[in-house]
């Protein structure tokens, strides 16, 4: 595809990617509003990411066999009315219950987005190419969750918690249009390379490399998640900070991502993915330890949790676009159903560590620092069975 098609599609991917990272953390800085409203906990609103998550994931798995089946673009536009719709029960929730359906809704719709971003970089570029291009993604992308809630602060100001959802629906119909007017298909499929979904499920999870590669992304994305859904209530509940100033603070870890990620694109030419990932990992155990240490100190402060995660984000700007280059190489004719394992697995192991988040205390930035250290040794592990000689396969450079 020429330069100038890659932006074009790139534009789109990046638009319809920030309609479910936006439903992720669009709320944060109002979850205590939200609570009050609806009678009900913080940790219970917790619990609506938690559940949007776990459609976001599950939605994934048919989405991408569907994708390889009938091409990405009539997917998508299904996909984002559901998303729609999800928004705008959302806007109209006046109870918990109600609330949760439509996250779930929302979660079932957005998911589609999450194989793409990952799907239609495939069908365009490999090897090295492949590996600039997903952080190249990365890197665009990962701006949206963060600043998110700086947009959700602003917009309920305006409108209540109840606008974020209003403006997320808007947002739909937006995308939906784009992508209706501007979005060429990449993925037009032959009889040939047409699999039955089981079929072509198998032979993507009987993939080692695959596996162990979904497995490092699935626990490094949910760090960054655990620290989305836990820094929030830090801030607002035990530092007593304002929201507006929470979703500023929101936005310092970003440069730490984006750095790594540009890192992983300039390493790409002359450095094998091993060692990209290798600083990838040192990077996330470092800012692991630093949220950790400053726990068992008793110091707690915006910049005792920031810091550490930007160190945190740092590694995972290296790992993610990296361990995702590495999964989907092999798969240039199942990219719909391995995209949507690896957006799937991802987005549900994220739904339900960060349910299970919501049960932990939240005296202090302890519990956040032990939970990150946990899914690095499970990052490291995965990287030493991969390491291992019987594991061991050529991976592009």
């Amino acid at each position: 595809m020429k330069q100038q098609g890659f932006f074009q599609v790139l534009l789109v991917i990046v638009i319809l990617t920030a309609c479910g990272q936006l439903t992720n953390t669009i709320y944060v800085p109002v979850m205590s509003d939200m609570a009050k409203d609806l009678n009900v906990t913080s940790s219970n609103i917790q619990a609506v990411m938690a559940l949007y998550l776990i459609s976001y994931g599950f939605s994934q798995f048919i989405y991408g066999p569907l994708s390889d089946h009938y091409g990405r673009k009539p997917i998508i536009l299904i996909g984002l009315v559901i998303f729609i719709a999800g928004s705008a029960m959302s806007g109209i929730a006046h109870t918990l219950p109600l609330l949760l359906t439509g996250s779930f809704i929302q979660g079932m719709g957005t998911g589609v987005g999450g194989v793409m971003s990952r799907t239609v970089m495939r069908d365009m570029y490999s090897g090295a190419n492949l590996q600039r291009a997903n952080s190249f993604v990365s890197m665009i992308v990962v701006f949206t969750p963060l600043i998110a809630p700086a947009l959700g602060s602003w917009i309920s100001s305006e409108m209540l918690w109840n606008g974020c959802f209003w403006f997320l629906m808007i947002f739909g119909i937006a995308t939906w249009a784009l992508v209706f007017t501007h979005f060429n298909e990449t993925h037009k499929p032959t009889p040939e390379h047409r699999m039955n979904p089981i079929a072509s499920y198998r032979l993507v999870l009987g993939m080692g490399q695959f596996n162990r590669f979904t497995i490092m992304l699935v626990v490094t994305i949910s760090g960054i998640v655990l620290f989305e859904a836990s820094a929030g209530i830090l801030m607002v509940d035990v530092l007593h900070l304002p929201t507006g100033l929470v979703s500023l603070l929101f936005i310092l870890p970003l440069p730490g991502y984006l750095a790594g990620s540009w890192l992983a694109a300039r390493m790409a030419k002359k450095h094998s993915l091993e060692r990209i990932l290798l600083i990838g990992i040192l990077l996330l155990g470092l800012g692991s330890m630093m949220m950790v240490i400053g726990g068992i100190s008793h110091y707690l402060s915006s910049m005792a949790i920031l810091i550490p995660a930007f160190v945190y984000f740092a590694g995972a700007g290296l790992v993610f676009p990296t361990a995702t280059t590495a999964a989907l190489e092999p798969l240039p004719n199942n990219a719909g159903v391995a995209g949507a394992v690896l957006g799937g697995v991802q987005n549900l192991g994220s739904g339900l560590i960060t349910l299970a988040a919501s049960t932990m205390p939240m005296h202090n930035q302890l519990p956040l620092g032990v939970a990150l250290t946990m899914l690095t040794v499970i990052v490291v592990f995965m990287f030493c069975l991969h390491m291992a000689p019987s594991a061991k396969m050529p991976m592009a450079h």
